[in-house]
């Protein structure tokens, strides 16, 4: 074993802590006040607050919490719901949830030394239900809350932030550099990208569609179960060319296939059926080496805290890095800021040959600028990028 394995092997990572579906009648036990009963997934926060009360085990240490939530919207009155979340009676965050959010959130070491931690939930913009005929009681409509997960952390080697303004790489480059990078789904347009430059790896999530809440709770199950015949459902989307894509049913999850209208969709679901249980194998195996950087390009407008969410279970089972971009906001196309050691924000753009993607050119300098973080980074998070077969 060489000194850069020594060193990913030793290294501590996070660990779930506790884990509360607050749509189970066990959640009872951390539910303070300012919510509604269990339902079959979640239960509503109904009040101006809504709190729990979490036990600790790490005491001492830091923490980080995952709220998974889903917003009450009515448009165009109510796009959004504004929180403050409190930790022991000291504000942590305001947040915007938006769409359905994992969003984490740190908790000092301070905060976690007497073993409870009292959350709080402020809702800003919560409506009384009466005014859209929904509840009769005056109760606020806010958010569905579907998990609270308390992580435990060891904190990084430390590295200052920077940022690297927007670069060219040469087209020689291009395919190694792009190769020690891994797409988490969510849109296809980084596995389009790794395809154009001849990056031809197997991804379990390269063409895939799915949301962080839903990418969150299926790293934390391994994807158990992928590939059950019984749960696919393969079907013609428009945006895939006229090609099948399969959609399992359980785990919430599309994928495009390249499989023609011509094909029985019978022998599109036993491909995908023989094909996943590979694929879930070989992208478990990606996340435990530690030496691939993950890459996130929603459709929604990512937060910091959606990012935290996604890093923090990301380094379970080994220290991975996390690539999350927007296609707008005011730093120049590929730029990338260093939030964290291992965690990267890109800025892309919407000027891709097809619409709504960003340019090749975005994609490549974000890519560049994270290799040479992440190289000048390397002893604090063992991330190798060059020549990934």
């Amino acid at each position: 074993m060489d000194a850069q394995e020594s060193h990913r092997s030793s290294r501590p990572v996070s660990s779930l802590e506790l884990d509360v579906p607050l749509g189970h009648t066990s959640s009872q036990a951390f539910v303070v006040d300012g919510w509604g009963g269990p339902e079959k997934h979640h239960r509503w926060a109904i009040g101006r607050t809504s709190r729990l009360r979490l036990p600790v085990a790490a005491r001492g240490q830091p923490h980080v919490l995952v709220l998974d939530v889903v917003p009450w919207l009515h448009p165009p009155q109510v796009t959004r719901q504004r929180i403050m979340v409190g930790f022991n009676g000291r504000l942590a965050g305001s947040l915007a949830i938006t769409h359905p959010m994992a969003v984490g959130l740190p908790v000092p070491a301070a905060l976690t030394t007497g073993g409870e931690l009292a959350v709080s939930i402020d809702h800003i913009d919560g409506p009384a239900g009466a005014a859209f005929d929904t509840y009769r009681d005056g109760s606020s409509l806010n958010m569905m809350g579907l998990s609270v997960r308390l992580f435990r952390t060891t904190p990084r080697p430390a590295a200052p932030p920077a940022e690297l303004p927007p670069v060219r790489v040469a087209a020689a480059d291009r395919r190694t550099l792009l190769a020690g990078f891994e797409s988490l789904g969510h849109r296809c347009a980084f596995g389009l990208l790794q395809q154009r430059h001849g990056v031809d790896q197997l991804g379990l999530l390269r063409f895939a569609g799915l949301h962080t809440p839903i990418l969150i709770r299926e790293l934390l199950r391994g994807f158990e179960g992928l590939g059950n015949p019984p749960d696919l459902h393969a079907f013609i989307r428009e945006n895939n060319a006229g090609l099948y894509s399969v959609y399992d049913r359980v785990r919430e999850i599309w994928f495009n296939t390249a499989q023609p209208l011509e094909t029985a969709a019978s022998e599109v679901v036993g491909t995908a059926a023989r094909h996943l249980p590979f694929l879930r194998r070989k992208f478990l195996k990606c996340l435990a080496d530690g030496r691939r950087v993950f890459v996130v390009n929603s459709p929604y407008v990512l937060t910091d805290a959606e990012a935290l969410a996604l890093f923090t279970v990301l380094d379970m089972p080994a220290r991975n890095a996390l690539l999350w971009t927007n296609q707008s906001g005011p730093l120049p196309p590929g730029t990338v800021r260093r939030q964290a050691p291992g965690l990267y924000f890109g800025q892309l753009d919407a000027a891709g040959e097809v619409e709504g993607d960003p340019s090749d050119e975005a994609w490549l300098s974000v890519c560049a600028n994270v290799r040479s973080l992440a190289d000048e980074a390397q002893p604090a998070h063992g991330i190798a990028l060059a020549g990934v077969p």
